[in-house]
């Protein structure tokens, strides 16, 4: 007993190394357990990088004539016949996705070692190429930039696209344990709320998948993180650096994934107090909104050409809709999220495999529980009185994630519904989890807990988080190789 009060003593300082170690034992057990293209759009992600590393930089209609293959989210060829673009890759890559193309949605199809083994002795083969359309096709680079590299470095050495395949996930890996690890120690409070939020199931298999949410998610955190530390800058002089960081991090975002820019919105929390420092927060505020909403914006237009829609989407029509009927929309929004709110907790905790392994609703449940105690392990004395976060500050945290959320299920109703639906295709839990931090950072040192019950709660909490991944880790063997034992 006494061993276990020493190290959470040790350890209560200590969040962001907690986060490093439990991170990448779960992130590179996800990362060699899962097989190929067995995560979200894998094998549209790993197609568009290859495509960036040969310095293809904008994807290309599909050609007039000649035979096209279209590849999609797993469980076979489909076609978008609203559009879409790709690009001439190596046939290669149809042998390696043929391994794992049984296994998406299908719980009942296993596979063994050997067979993912076997895919790498299948040769690149760089110059048998052929067109394939995928749901990729109009990501920037920027979203891929550290698997490119890797990518463009390994491929001159004529590996087997296996060995790029891995590479990519473990590079994205590594990326988003570093941003986090930043965000955490950057945060003046409220490191193991983050912490946790990043340590849950669905947060470390996207971090350990080859896509660009690993990357979106990280900047996100250092970009809260980064604003909460200089809370306390409205009584001095906004750091020069900011200037160019802030704005430099929120492009990439925007850039990755647009709908999570207006988190640039949390630089209310930095308004100055005195007339000195106006002029230098108006001047980062235009910054952090121009910037990257005219980089954003000039990438649309490179791709205009390429989007996608799902067949039955009314696109410009629900955006009619919406604002012709705001009351009615306000309803669908409303009556979804009382209705659906279940299934996108699940999905937020973990739908592992190609979200085909959810977890149970009870483990899902017990893991959001811990989410909600985690802000009661910030003592209110340390928030309040040493960086002045006050109720203000609280609120616009809240505003600024409820904010996301209505951007982020409109964004997706009006790309996968059809017109007037009472239903919000496409709506994940999962797509919170780059600011689901600021809502939960909103609510701590509320209360007035000492040190020794902050380290009760973590003494309880961490463990537990611990305990879910470890759950998280034994269902995902389960669902790819329990039968081949």
């Amino acid at each position: 007993m006494n061993a276990f009060c020493a190290f959470i003593n040790f350890l209560s300082a200590r969040p962001a190394h907690f986060f490093l170690l439990a991170g990448t034992v779960f992130g590179l057990y996800f990362v060699i357990v899962t097989p190929p293209f067995q995560m979200p759009d894998e094998y549209a992600h790993f197609e568009r990088i290859y495509a960036l590393s040969e310095g293809k930089i904008i994807a290309k209609s599909p050609p007039a004539d000649g035979h096209i293959d279209y590849v999609g989210v797993g469980v076979m060829p489909y076609r978008h016949e609203s559009g879409g673009g790709g690009e001439y890759n190596p046939d290669s890559f149809l042998r390696l996705y043929n391994l794992t193309s049984h296994l998406p949605y299908q719980p009942q199809n296993k596979i063994d070692f050997k067979t993912i083994i076997s895919g790498f002795d299948i040769p690149l083969e760089p110059a048998r190429q052929s067109f394939r359309t995928h749901n990729a096709a109009v990501y920037s680079p920027v979203a891929y930039l550290p698997q490119v590299v890797v990518t463009f470095i390994l491929k001159s050495f004529s590996l087997s696209p296996q060995y790029l395949f891995y590479a990519a996930r473990l590079i994205n890996l590594l990326v988003w344990l570093g941003l986090g690890f930043c965000a955490i120690s950057l945060l003046p409070f409220g490191g193991w709320v983050l912490a946790f939020v990043a340590l849950s199931p669905m947060a470390v298999y996207e971090g350990a998948a080859i896509s660009a949410d690993g990357l979106t998610m990280g900047l996100c955190w250092v970009f809260t993180a980064l604003v909460m530390r200089h809370i306390k800058t409205r009584e001095a002089k906004i750091p020069t650096c900011l200037f160019i960081i802030l704005p430099l991090v929120l492009a990439i975002i925007a850039l990755c994934k647009f709908f999570y820019f207006f988190i640039f919105l949390l630089l209310i929390l930095l308004r100055p107090k005195g007339t000195g420092n106006k002029i230098r927060y108006i001047l980062l505020g235009l910054l952090c909104a121009v910037v990257p909403f005219a980089a954003s914006t000039l990438w649309a237009y490179q791709v205009k050409d390429l989007y996608t829609f799902m067949p039955e989407a009314a696109g410009g029509r629900q955006i009619e809709f919406i604002i012709n009927q705001p009351l009615g929309y306000a309803k669908i929004f409303i009556g979804s999220l009382l209705h659906e709110s279940r299934i996108w907790a699940r999905h937020f905790a973990g739908v592992l495999g190609w979200l085909d392994a959810p977890l149970p609703f009870a483990v899902a449940a017990f893991y959001l529980l811990v989410l909600a105690l985690s802000p009661f392990m910030t003592m209110a004395k340390s928030v309040q009185k040493q960086i002045g976060f006050v109720w203000a500050d609280r609120l616009c945290m809240a505003g600024v994630f409820l904010l996301e959320l209505f951007i982020i299920m409109t964004s997706l109703y009006i790309a996968n519904s059809a017109y007037a639906s009472p239903i919000f295709g496409g709506m994940q839990g999962r797509y919170l989890l780059p600011v689901a931090p600021v809502l939960l950072l909103s609510f701590s040192g509320l209360t007035g807990n000492g040190e020794t019950i902050s380290k009760r709660l973590l003494g309880v909490l961490a463990p537990s988080v611990i305990l879910v991944l470890v759950y998280s880790a034994v269902m995902l063997w389960s669902r790819y190789y329990l039968q081949v034992l």
